[in-house]
C-alpha cells in the first residue's frame, strides 16, 4: 500500500459521508471548506477505523486538510494491515488483526481508581511508536541543569508570598483544603435566594426559548454580604456594586493580610492589581433605573483605590482563562519593572438566570450537574462561584524581605487559537506550542512535572484535546506516568476564576505534600486510552511523593472558550531551617472595628494555631517513625525480635552508618554500647525540640505578623504572652473589659515617640499603641522572624442588594378570560410584572392584579367609588382571604382616584379573588371600623420654642451618687442649709445639677437604677415638703445624652407640677455643662431642652400628616400569649381574638390558677415575669407545645393612685419592677425562642402625666425608652412595638358615659384591634392612641388646632413618637444611617464620614435630605465638618423637621427652582437624558442641540409658555439661564416703564411729604408728569415715581436710601407715610421702599382684588427695580401677602419679618361691600384702630400720650385708599389661609407682636411660628398692633439686627 492507495479510501469515506463526488474532492480543501463539523467528524473517523484501527477522536482537530490527514496516517500506521480498498464489506466489521493492540488508539477499558499501567507487550510496535518518534523529532527539549536543583539562579522568578479565596463550600482557604482534601463535591441546585430555577426549566430536549435544562452550580453562601464601612462605602452605594466587584475587593484585602503586609507598608511600593472577570449580569436587575452598575475595570480600581495601589490596574476578560492571563500579566509587569509587587486573581459569581439560559442555548452546561473531568457521559460543565487571588513578589526580594512564600512560579505563557473548526474549538497545535515554550523558558523537562493540574470541563471532545496536546510534550515523562486533575470536578468551572482556583488547588498540595483526588471519573472518558498517554487521573487522596533532593513541580492550564490559552510552572519552595528562643514575653496586639470582630479575630487566630500545632506534630511524628523504620531496616534480624536494650554491637551495626542513616553528622555520638532504646530517645528528642522550635518560630512570627503585617482599628487590645499555650488560652478567653475604644484624632509629637522607641521604653509606647496611636509594642532583634499566615480580618455581613420588589409602571396587560382554564392563567399572570385586567364578570372598575417575581401577588383597586366606600366593600374579602393591606395610607390621605390601595396575597388567595364579583362584594360589605363618623388625626411629640428668661443669681448643687446616701433618705438638714442660704440671698430659685448622675448602660444593673430612682425621688420629696414658701422655682439640670436615664424622673416631675400648687419645677435637658440656664416666661414648669440660649418645650401637638394605615381588626391566625391576659382589657382582646379566627391563646399572670376565672379554650400559666429563670421556662413549654409563639402582648398593669409626695420606696420598687423588669426579662427571654414579635401595653399618661398618676406615668415612660434602647443595642429575631394607650372601653358603662361626658372617648375591642393589626403588619416601633375631644387636649397640654373637633365628636387620634428636638447627634446620625444604608449602630460620631462612603455623589444627596429637614442647611456644613459630632454642633442653631410640600409648578422669578425643574423636564424629555446628568450651568449645545433639536425644543417650550420665542434658545447659552428669561420677572419686563413723580431731598422736607400725603390723596394732586430721568436723584432722597404696567394703569412706588432692598407691606388700606419712621432711620442702611397696590394712593384700581395676582404684580414691578433679592417687613393684613410672595418667590425675598400678623380670616368679620355698606364698614376699621391706641392710653403704659395721640392721628390720615377696593380685599382674605405656605416656606421669618394687640391675637404669630420651619418670635412689651410707630427705635434695632443675622 502506498500514499495514492490510503488517499483512495479516506477519499471513498468521504465522498459517501459528505455525498459529494469524489471528484469534487480536493487533498488541498479544508475539512471546514468541505462541511465537514463535528458530528459529521465523529462519524468519518468511525468509518476510518474500520482500515486503520483505532484512531484518534480528535483527528480532525489536529490536521486542517486531507493531504495532512493522509501523511499523518502514512507515517504513523502499518500500511501492510489496511483493508484491501476493492473489499466490498466496507462499512461492515472488520478482521481481528485490523489493526495493532498497541497503537495510539483513544478507546480503553477503565483503569484502577489511583492506578496506572504500562503497555503490556513493549515488543509490539504501532501508533503509539509512531506518535513519539514522530514528536520526539521536534519537540524534545534540551536543558543543561542539574537534576536536583530545577531553578536557574541566573533567573528572575516570582514568588507567591500571600494567597486567599472564597469557593463553594468555602468562606476561606482552610475550608477549602479540607473539602479537596475530602474530595467533597461543593455542586448542588441553584439556591432560592438566587432565583427560582424550576420557573424556567426544562429538558434539553424539549428545550424552548427562555428555558434551560441546567439547575445546579457551584454556589458560593452569602454573596449579598459586604462590610461597606471597612472600605469607607455606604450601604446604599454598595447595594448598586456588582457583588463581583465586593468580593474581590474583600479577597484583595485578604491576600494582602495573609502575606504580612498593609496597605501602607506597601506605600513605597508600585503595586499592581490584575484580576480575571466575566459575566457581569448584576446590572440586569437595575437596568431600568440604573440601580445597579459596574465594570469590570472597577473591579481592579476599586482595589487599586482602596489599597492606594500606584501600578498597573487592569480587569482581563479572555473568557475560562481570565484569571491565569491576568497572573500572567502580573508575573510580566513585575519582571519589567512596571510593578515591585502584584496581586492577580479571577472572580465569577452568578447572579442572573440569563447565564443558564446562554449555557443552555450553546449546548456549554452539563444536563446532570456534575463536572466530569475527563470521565464517561461528559456532556457540559456546571458553573461555580469563586474569587480568589494571590500576591506576587520576585523570589530573590521575596527572601530578603522575610515572607512566607507558598510556592516559586517558574514561568507562564499565552497564546490564542487562531482560527480553527469554530469559534469555541480549540486548537490543539496552539495549545502544544504554548506549553513547549513554557517548559523551554522555565527550564523544566517534562520529566520534573510531577502533578498537572488540568482545564478538564468535563466535555467529551474538549478533555481529549488538551490531554492530546499535553501528550505531545510530555511523550519523555512516559515511564513514570504524571497525575493529572481538575478541580472543576468539586467546584464546578468557575469560568474567569478558574486559573487561580487551580493554582490555589496545587499551592494546597504543595503545601501538604498531598494530592487530592478528581471526582467523577471513575469510569474514564472512551474517548481517551490513558494507557497509551503519560497520565492517570488521581482518583484518592495521596502523598505527593517526589524523588530526594528534589522539589514538587506542577502545572496548571487554562483555556479559553474563544481560543484565549494560558499555561503556568509553579514550583516548590523549602524555607531555610531556623531556632528561635524566646526568652522573654511577646505582646499580641488585636484590633477590628467593634468589639465583636475583635473576639471572632481572636477565636479565628486560637483555633487556626491549635490546627497548626496538630500538623506540626503529625509531620515530625511522621519524621521520627520513618526515621526509627530505617534503623530496623539496616538490622539482620527481625525488628519483632529486637528488644530496646539491645545494643548496636547485638546488631552488628556500625555506629557512623547509623548516625549517617538518621542524618546526624557528629553529634550525638554513638558507640557499640548504645541501645536500641537509646537511640529511640535521641530520635524522640529531636522530634520534641524541632517541634518546640517550629511552634516558637509561628508564635514569634505571629506576634510580628500581628504589629507589623496588620492594620490597626478602633477597638484593641494587648495579649501579654510567652508561651504557645498560653496565647492560645488568653486568646479563648477575652475579656470584655481588655478591650479598649481608641480616642481619635490624638495628636503626640513624633520626635517624643522616636525618642520612647530609641529608649526602649516599649511600657510607655504600647500603653500608647492602645490609645490609638501607632507605635512599636517591642524588640525583635534577638529573633529571625518571617511575616506568616493567619486568619484574616471577619468583615461583617451587611446584606447589600439590589431591592427586586414590585415594579409599579412596568406591567404588560394580559386579559383574564373567565372561559380560560385557571392553572393555565395563573401560569401566564406568574411570569414577572404582568398585569391582569378584570373583564366585565369584575364591574369594580379598574380592578387590577399584579403578579410579582416574588411569592406574593398584588391587588390594585382604584375604582369610582369614594375611597371609603370601596373599603367597607373590600373588608369581606380582606376578612375571608387573610390578605395584607400593603399599602392604604394613600386612598386615606388623599382620597383621590390617582391613588391605589394595594392588598397583597399569595397565589392561592390570587385563584379565590377571581371567583369575586361585585354582587357578592355588595352583599358581604362588612364595616368592622366606621372610617367616616371615627376621622383619624393625628399628634406628635414636638419640641415648642418659647420665650425664656435668664436664671439669675440662683443656687446650684451639683450632685453625684456619694453625696445621696444609699442607705436613708435625704436629711431634712441638708435641705434646711440649703433654704437658709436662699433666705439670705433673698432668691426664690434653686438648681439641681444632677448631670454627673446620668448613666448609657444603666440597665445592665436595673435594680440598682430602682433604687437611685428611688433615692432622686426621695430627694425632690424632701425638699418640697421643707419649702415653707422661701422658693418658688426648682430647675433640674440632666444631661442630654443620658435622657433616657432620667426618663422615671421626666414622669415623676409632669405629675408633680400638676400636684403642686406653689412651685414651678423644671426639667432642662442640655449638652453644655456651663451654660447658662433659662427658664420659660410664664411660669408652668415642664420639661424643656436648652440649646443655642433657645429654650423648647416638649408638648404634644396634633400632627395631620400623621394617619396610621388602620381598618382590619382581623388578626392573622397564630398563637399569642397574653401577659395579663385575665385583666379587664385582656378578656376583651381574648373574647374578639377568639371570635374572629382560629388562635392558641395562653394566659400568662401572677394570681393562682384557681384565683382567676379563665374562659374556655384558654389556657393560663401562672407565670410572674419579674422572675427570669420562670418566665423563660414557661415560654420555653410554650414554643415546644405550639412550635412557636405569633406575638406575645404584655399587659400587665399597675394602677396605684398616689400623689408623688406621699410615695414610698416600696412603690418605686414594685411600679419598676412590673414594668420595667418584667419588660427587660422578656426581651432577654426570648433570646433563642421562635417569637415572631412582641407587644407592649403603655400608656398615654407616660406623655402627659396627670395628679395622682405620676408613679404610673414615670414607669410607662421609663418602661418605653429602655425597650427602645434594649432593642436597639440588641439583635433580636421578633419585632418589637410598643401602644401608648388612652382609656379602654369599661365593663360598667356609666363609667363610659360619664367619660364621653367629660370628652374622654374609651377605646374598644374593634378599634384597639385594628390598631395592634395595623402596629404588628407595619412594624411601628411605637404608636400613641388616645380618643378625647378638643377641650380635653386644651386642659392637658396637648395642643390642636382649632378647625378640630368638639367636645361632641368622638376622634380617634394617634400620636406617632416622632420627636422633633433641637437637634442633637441622634438626629443627624439618623439622616446619615437613611441616606447610606448604615445601620445607626453602625455609625460613631467621632469617626471622619469619609470613612462611611461619602463622596462627591453622596455629599450631594446628603445635603438635599438635610435640606429638607433643616431648610438653611448648606453643602459647606458637610465639607468644612469631618465628624458627625462636628456637624451636630454647626446645626444646633437650625430649625427642627418639619413636612414638605411638592411645589414644582409655584411660580419664581429669576432662577426661580419650579422655572429651573420645568425647563430641566423639557429638556429632559425632548433629549432622553434624565435630569440629573444635566448641568443647568452646561452650555446646551453640550447636550447635542443642533437646530434641528431646537426646533423641537421650540415646540415643547410653546406648549408649556405660551409666549415663548425661539430667540430665547438662541440667545441663552444655559438651562438656568434660559429660566431666568421665563420667570415673571423678566418675561413681562418690556410691559413696565417708570415715571418719576416727586424728589424731596431734606429730612423735613420728606417728613411734611409723608404728614401731608393724605391731603394732596384727598386733592387728587398726585399725579404729575415725569420731572426728571430716575438716575439723576441722590440716594438720600426720596423718590415717587409710578410703575406703568399698560397704559392707564400704573403702581404707586415711595422709595429712599440704597444698600438692601426693604420692602414695606401696610394693612388693608394703609399707605406709606404709616413707616415714617423707617424712611426717615433705616434708610442711612437700606433702599427702603413701599409700593402701593392697586386701589391705594395714586395706583390704579382693579375690578376685583386677587391675593395671588397681586403677588405676582409686585414681583413684577420689584423685577423693573431691578431688585433681585429683597427683605420684608408686612404689617397686619398685609402680612398674608408677604407670606405669598416669600412662598412663591423665595429666590427673591431674603427675609421676612411679620409684624401682628395672621394666616387665615378667623378674627376677620366679613363685611358688605355695596355702597351702604361701605361706610359702616370703613367705620368698624377706624374704630377698631382707635381702639388699639385707647388701650394704651387708658392702661398708662407710654409716658408721651401726645405722642401716641399723634401717631394715631398719623395713622387714620394714612388711609389713603379706594374704600371699596380695601373693603373687597379684606373679604377675599377672610376665606383665604396662607397656612400651607407657611409650612413649606424656607425663607426665614421673624414673627412680631405687641402684648398688648387689641387687633390681632398674639396666639396667631406663636401659631405661625409653630408652622414655620425657620423663625423666632419677638414680642414687644407694652406696645399694641402697631409697634413701628409708637416704639419706632426699639423695632428698628431688632429688624435690623434679625437682617444682619447669618
Amino acid at each position: 500500500m502506498n500514499y495514492n492507495d490510503v488517499k483512495k479510501i479516506i477519499y471513498k469515506v468521504l465522498s459517501k459521508e459528505t455525498e459529494l463526488a469524489e471528484s469534487e474532492i480536493n487533498e488541498e480543501t479544508s475539512f471546514e471548506e468541505l462541511g465537514i463539523e463535528s458530528v459529521m467528524m465523529l462519524s468519518i473517523t468511525r468509518k476510518l477505523e474500520e482500515y486503520f484501527g483505532e484512531l484518534p477522536k480528535t483527528l480532525f482537530f489536529e490536521y486542517d486538510n486531507l493531504k495532512q490527514l493522509i501523511h499523518y496516517l502514512c507515517e504513523s500506521k502499518n500500511i501492510t494491515e489496511l483493508k484491501d480498498v476493492s473489499d466490498t464489506t466496507y462499512g461492515k466489521s472488520k478482521p481481528e488483526n485490523s489493526y495493532d493492540n498497541n497503537d495510539s488508539r483513544m478507546l480503553s477499558q477503565p483503569i484502577v481508581e489511583g492506578s496506572y499501567s504500562k503497555t503490556e507487550n513493549p515488543e509490539k510496535t504501532g501508533v503509539i511508536d509512531g506518535f513519539i518518534k514522530q514528536i520526539s523529532t521536534h519537540s524534545k527539549m534540551h536543558i543543561d541543569r542539574k537534576e536536583d536543583s530545577p531553578v536557574d539562579s541566573s533567573k528572575d522568578y516570582i514568588a507567591i508570598i500571600g494567597m486567599s479565596g472564597r469557593f463553594a463550600d468555602a468562606r476561606n482557604i482552610e475550608e477549602f483544603y479540607y473539602n479537596l482534601r475530602n474530595g467533597k463535591d461543593s455542586v448542588r441546585e441553584i439556591p432560592k435566594e438566587r432565583w427560582d430555577w424550576s420557573e424556567c426549566f426544562s429538558t434539553k430536549e424539549n428545550l424552548k426559548p427562555g428555558e434551560t435544562y441546567s439547575r445546579w452550580g457551584g454556589y458560593m453562601d452569602d454573596i449579598d454580604k459586604f462590610d461597606p464601612l471597612f472600605f469607607n462605602i455606604s450601604n446604599q452605594e454598595a447595594k448598586g456594586l456588582d457583588p463581583q466587584e465586593r468580593i474581590f475587593l474583600e479577597t484583595a484585602v485578604e491576600t494582602l493580610e495573609d502575606s504580612g503586609y498593609t496597605p501602607k507598608s506597601l506605600d513605597k511600593e508600585k503595586l499592581g492589581v490584575f484580576v480575571g472577570v466575566m459575566w457581569g449580569q448584576y446590572q440586569l436587575y437595575g437596568a431600568d433605573d440604573a440601580e445597579t452598575g459596574s465594570s469590570y475595570a472597577s473591579v481592579a480600581n476599586r482595589v487599586s483605590y482602596f489599597l492606594n495601589a500606584h501600578g498597573p490596574s487592569l480587569a482581563v476578560d479572555t473568557m475560562c482563562s481570565s484569571s491565569l492571563t491576568s497572573l500572567h500579566l502580573a508575573c510580566k509587569s513585575i519582571l519589567n519593572g512596571e510593578s515591585s509587587i502584584a496581586l492577580a486573581g479571577g472572580v465569577n459569581i452568578t447572579v442572573h438566570p440569563n447565564k443558564y439560559l446562554y449555557l443552555s442555548k450553546t449546548g456549554f452546561a452539563s444536563t446532570d450537574g456534575k463536572c466530569r473531568s475527563f470521565g464517561i457521559d461528559g456532556d457540559g460543565y456546571v458553573p461555580g462561584d469563586g474569587s480568589g487571588a494571590v500576591l506576587l513578589k520576585k523570589l530573590e526580594q521575596a527572601k530578603k524581605d522575610g515572607d512566607h512564600i507558598y510556592g516559586v512560579i517558574l514561568a507562564s505563557g499565552l497564546n490564542h487559537g487562531g482560527k480553527t473548526r469554530g469559534y469555541t474549538v480549540p486548537n490543539l497545535e496552539s495549545q502544544y506550542e504554548l506549553i513547549n515554550s513554557t517548559l523551554n523558558e522555565a527550564k523544566v523537562s517534562p520529566t520534573d512535572i510531577s502533578y498537572m493540574e488540568m482545564h478538564g470541563t468535563g466535555t467529551s471532545l474538549g478533555d481529549p484535546i488538551e490531554i492530546r496536546s499535553m501528550g505531545k510534550n510530555f511523550s519523555d515523562a512516559y515511564d513514570s506516568k504524571i497525575p493529572i486533575g481538575s478541580v472543576k470536578s468539586n467546584i464546578g468551572h468557575l469560568e474567569s476564576a478558574a486559573g487561580i482556583a487551580g493554582l490555589i488547588k496545587v499551592l494546597l498540595q504543595i503545601r501538604n505534600k498531598e494530592l487530592f483526588p478528581s471526582l467523577h471519573s471513575s469510569t474514564l472518558n472512551p474517548n481517551i486510552n490513558f494507557e497509551s498517554t503519560p497520565f492517570y487521573v488521581n482518583q484518592k487522596l495521596s502523598k505527593w511523593e517526589v524523588q530526594e533532593g528534589r522539589k514538587r513541580i506542577a502545572s496548571i492550564s487554562a483555556f479559553g472558550a474563544g481560543g484565549s490559552n494560558a499555561y503556568i510552572v509553579v514550583e516548590e519552595y523549602n524555607e531555610q531551617s531556623r531556632e528561635n528562643v524566646i526568652d522573654q514575653k511577646l505582646y499580641f496586639p488585636l484590633s477590628a472595628t467593634s468589639t465583636d470582630q475583635l473576639k471572632e479575630s481572636a477565636i479565628n487566630i486560637a483555633n487556626y494555631l491549635l490546627n497548626f500545632t496538630t500538623q506540626v506534630k503529625e509531620k515530625f511524628d511522621e519524621k521520627y517513625n520513618r526515621k526509627v523504620d530505617s534503623f530496623y531496616s539496616l538490622c539482620k534480624y527481625d525488628k519483632n525480635i529486637i528488644d530496646n536494650e539491645t545494643t548496636l554491637q547485638d546488631l552488628e551495626l556500625d555506629p557512623k552508618e547509623v548516625l549517617l542513616l538518621l542524618g546526624f553528622s557528629t553529634t550525638p555520638s554513638f558507640s557499640q554500647t548504645t541501645t536500641v532504646d537509646e537511640i529511640k530517645q535521641i530520635l524522640d528528642n529531636e522530634r520534641s525540640a524541632k517541634i518546640s522550635n517550629a511552634m516558637n518560630n509561628k508564635l514569634i512570627d505571629t506576634a510580628y505578623t500581628l504589629e507589623y503585617g496588620r492594620n490597626h482599628y478602633g477597638f484593641r487590645c494587648l495579649i501579654e504572652s510567652s508561651t504557645y499555650d498560653e496565647f492560645i488560652f488568653k486568646l479563648n478567653h477575652l475579656n470584655e473589659n481588655e478591650i479598649v475604644k481608641i480616642r481619635r484624632n490624638q495628636k503626640i509629637d513624633d520626635n517624643y515617640i522616636k525618642q520612647l522607641e530609641l529608649n526602649g521604653n516599649f511600657k510607655v509606647l504600647r500603653k500608647l499603641w492602645l490609645s490609638g496611636l501607632p507605635t512599636m509594642l517591642q524588640n525583635y532583634s534577638n529573633y529571625e522572624v518571617r511575616r506568616t499566615s493567619l486568619p484574616t480580618y471577619p468583615f461583617l455581613k451587611d446584606s447589600c442588594w439590589f431591592d427586586k420588589g414590585i415594579k409599579r409602571g412596568t406591567l404588560t396587560p394580559v386579559k383574564y378570560n373567565p372561559q380560560l382554564e385557571r392553572k393555565e392563567f395563573l401560569r401566564i399572570a406568574s411570569k414577572n410584572y404582568h398585569k391582569v385586567v378584570s373583564n366585565s364578570e369584575l364591574k369594580s372598575n379598574n380592578i387590577e392584579i399584579i403578579k410579582s417575581d416574588s411569592d406574593c401577588c398584588f391587588v390594585r383597586f382604584s375604582t369610582s367609588l369614594a375611597p371609603l366606600e370601596i373599603l367597607s366593600k373590600l373588608s369581606y374579602i380582606i376578612n375571608q382571604l387573610d390578605w395584607k393591606i400593603n399599602d392604604f395610607s394613600d386612598v386615606v390621605i388623599n382620597g383621590t382616584l390617582s391613588n391605589f390601595l394595594y392588598l397583597e396575597c399569595n397565589e392561592e388567595k390570587l385563584t379565590s379573588f377571581l371567583l369575586f364579583n361585585e354582587k357578592i362584594l355588595e352583599q358581604n360589605a362588612v364595616n368592622t371600623v366606621d372610617f367616616v363618623k371615627n376621622q383619624t388625626s393625628g399628634y406628635t411629640l414636638r419640641s415648642r420654642k418659647v420665650l425664656g428668661k435668664r436664671v439669675g443669681k440662683s443656687e446650684r448643687f451639683n450632685f453625684s451618687w456619694e453625696k445621696i446616701d444609699s442607705n436613708i433618705r435625704l436629711e431634712k438638714s441638708i435641705i434646711s442649709s440649703i433654704i437658709q442660704r436662699l433666705y439670705t440671698a433673698q432668691n426664690n430659685c434653686i438648681v439641681y445639677d444632677f448631670s454627673n448622675l446620668g448613666k448609657k448602660d444603666y440597665h445592665d444593673d436595673i435594680e440598682k437604677y430602682k433604687k437611685e430612682q428611688a433615692l432622686l425621688v426621695s430627694l425632690l420629696q424632701t425638699t418640697i415638703k421643707e419649702n415653707k414658701g422661701f422658693f418658688d422655682t426648682l430647675i433640674i439640670k440632666i444631661d442630654k445624652r443620658y435622657e433616657s436615664y432620667f426618663s422615671f424622673l421626666q414622669g415623676i416631675v409632669r405629675a408633680l407640677n400638676k400636684e403642686v400648687s406653689n412651685s414651678q419645677i423644671y426639667i432642662i435637658k442640655t449638652i453644655s455643662e456651663n451654660s447658662d440656664l433659662m427658664i420659660p416666661i410664664m411660669n408652668t414648669g415642664g420639661i424643656f431642652n436648652l440649646n443655642n440660649n433657645e429654650l423648647l418645650e416638649e408638648v404634644l401637638e396634633k400632627d395631620s400628616t400623621i394617619l396610621p394605615q388602620i381598618g382590619d381588626s382581623r388578626i392573622s391566625s397564630g398563637t399569642f400569649v397574653l401577659i395579663g391576659g385575665s385583666g379587664a382589657v385582656g378578656r376583651l382582646l381574648t373574647k374578639s381574638l377568639k371570635d374572629n379566627g382560629e388562635h392558641s391563646i395562653i394566659w400568662f399572670g401572677r394570681k393562682d390558677i384557681n384565683s382567676v376565672n379563665i374562659p374556655k379554650g384558654i389556657e393560663y400559666v401562672q407565670c410572674d415575669i419579674s422572675d427570669f429563670e420562670n418566665l423563660k421556662l414557661n415560654l420555653q413549654n410554650v414554643v415546644s407545645k405550639f412550635g412557636s409563639i405569633t406575638s406575645i402582648w404584655n399587659l400587665a398593669m399597675d394602677f396605684d393612685i398616689k400623689r408623688v409626695l406621699n410615695l414610698q420606696e416600696s412603690d418605686i420598687m414594685n411600679s419598676l419592677n412590673i414594668r420595667v423588669t418584667g419588660s427587660l426579662n422578656l426581651l432577654k427571654a426570648i433570646d433563642d425562642l421562635n417569637v415572631g414579635s412582641i407587644l407592649f401595653f403603655s400608656s398615654a399618661e407616660a406623655y402627659i402625666g396627670n395628679s395622682g398618676w405620676g408613679l404610673y406615668s414615670a414607669s410607662c415612660l421609663e418602661m418605653n425608652k429602655l425597650i427602645l434602647d434594649y432593642v436597639k443595642l440588641n439583635s433580636l429575631w421578633a419585632t418589637v412595638s410598643i401602644i401608648n394607650w388612652g382609656f379602654w372601653k369599661n365593663k360598667d358603662d356609666s363609667v363610659n358615659n360619664s367619660l364621653k361626658k367629660r370628652g374622654i372617648f374609651p377605646i374598644d375591642e374593634s378599634i384597639g384591634l385594628s390598631i395592634i393589626n395595623y402596629v404588628l403588619n407595619n412594624k411601628v416601633e411605637e404608636l400613641t392612641v388616645m380618643r378625647i375631644s378638643k377641650e380635653v387636649s386644651d386642659r392637658i397640654n396637648v395642643h390642636s388646632d382649632e378647625s378640630g373637633s368638639t367636645g361632641g365628636e368622638e376622634n380617634v387620634s394617634y400620636i406617632h413618637q416622632k420627636l422633633v428636638k433641637n437637634v442633637s447627634s441622634d438626629d443627624v446620625l439618623k439622616v446619615f444611617s437613611d441616606v447610606l444604608a448604615i445601620p445607626l449602630e453602625r455609625l460613631e460620631i467621632d469617626r471622619d464620614i469619609a470613612s462611611f462612603g461619602v463622596d462627591s455623589i453622596m455629599l450631594s444627596t446628603l445635603t438635599k435630605e438635610f435640606k429638607r429637614i433643616f431648610p438653611t442647611f448648606e453643602e459647606r456644613i458637610l465639607i468644612e465638618n469631618s465628624t458627625i459630632s462636628e456637624i451636630t454642633q454647626e446645626l444646633q442653631h437650625l430649625k427642627a423637621p418639619v413636612t414638605t410640600i411638592d411645589i414644582a409648578d409655584r411660580a419664581r422669578p429669576g432662577d426661580g427652582s419650579s422655572i429651573l425643574k420645568k425647563v430641566l423636564r423639557i429638556f429632559s424629555k425632548t433629549l432622553d437624558i434624565t435630569s440629573d446628568r444635566l448641568d443647568v450651568d452646561n452650555d446646551i449645545a453640550s447636550f447635542g442641540v443642533d437646530s434641528i433639536m431646537l426646533s423641537t425644543l421650540t415646540k415643547e417650550f410653546e406648549k408649556a409658555f405660551p409666549e415663548f420665542e425661539e430667540r430665547i434658545l438662541v440667545e441663552n447659552n444655559t438651562i438656568r439661564e434660559i429660566s431666568q428669561q421665563l420667570s415673571p420677572s423678566s418675561t413681562k419686563d418690556n410691559n413696565l416703564a417708570i415715571k418719576m413723580l416727586d424728589r424731596i431731598s431734606e429730612d423735613d422736607s420728606i417728613t411734611d411729604f409723608l404728614l401731608n400725603y393724605h391731603l394732596n390723596f384727598k386733592n387728587n394732586e398726585g399725579r404729575g408728569e415725569a420731572i426728571a430721568k430716575f438716575t439723576d436723584y441722590l440716594n438720600t432722597d426720596l423718590k415717587r415715581y409710578s410703575v406703568i404696567k399698560k397704559e392707564k394703569f400704573d403702581i404707586e412706588v415711595i422709595e429712599r436710601g440704597e444698600g438692601e432692598a426693604l420692602l414695606f407691606i401696610p394693612a388693608i388700606g394703609l399707605t406709606a407715610p404709616i413707616f415714617i419712621n423707617q424712611f426717615l432711620k433705616l434708610s442711612n442702611n437700606y433702599r427702603v421702599i413701599c409700593i402701593h397696590a392697586p386701589g391705594y394712593g395714586i395706583s390704579s384700581s382693579t375690578k376685583q382684588p386677587d391675593n395671588d395676582k397681586l403677588s405676582e404684580l409686585y414681583a413684577e414691578v420689584l423685577g423693573k427695580m431691578d431688585i433681585t433679592k429683597v427683605n420684608i417687613v408686612a404689617s397686619c393684613f398685609g402680612s398674608i401677602l408677604g407670606a405669598t410672595l416669600a412662598f412663591k418667590y423665595p429666590d427673591l425675598v431674603n427675609k421676612l419679618v411679620l409684624v401682628g400678623g395672621f394666616y387665615d380670616g378667623r378674627d376677620i368679620q366679613k363685611m358688605g361691600s355695596n355702597n351702604r355698606n361701605i361706610i359702616n364698614s370703613v367705620n368698624k376699621v377706624s374704630e377698631s384702630i382707635g381702639k388699639d391706641f385707647d388701650n394704651l392710653v387708658n392702661k398708662n403704659l407710654h409716658k408721651d400720650v401726645d405722642q401716641l395721640l399723634y401717631n394715631k392721628e398719623l395713622l387714620l390720615n394714612a388711609a389713603c385708599s379706594n374704600p371699596l377696593y380695601a373693603i373687597r380685599y379684606l373679604n377675599e382674605l377672610s376665606e383665604f389661609s396662607t397656612e400651607e405656605y407657611l409650612k413649606n416656606m424656607q425663607v426665614a421669618t421673624l414673627l412680631i407682636y405687641g402684648t398688648e394687640d387689641t387687633i390681632i391675637s398674639n396666639k396667631r404669630s406663636q401659631e405661625m411660628d409653630e408652622m414655620l420651619p425657620n423663625s423666632q418670635v419677638f414680642t414687644m412689651l407694652n406696645q399694641g398692633h402697631y409697634p413701628y410707630l409708637t416704639a419706632p427705635e426699639e423695632f428698628n434695632t431688632v429688624i435690623s439686627n434679625f437682617f444682619k443675622e447669618d
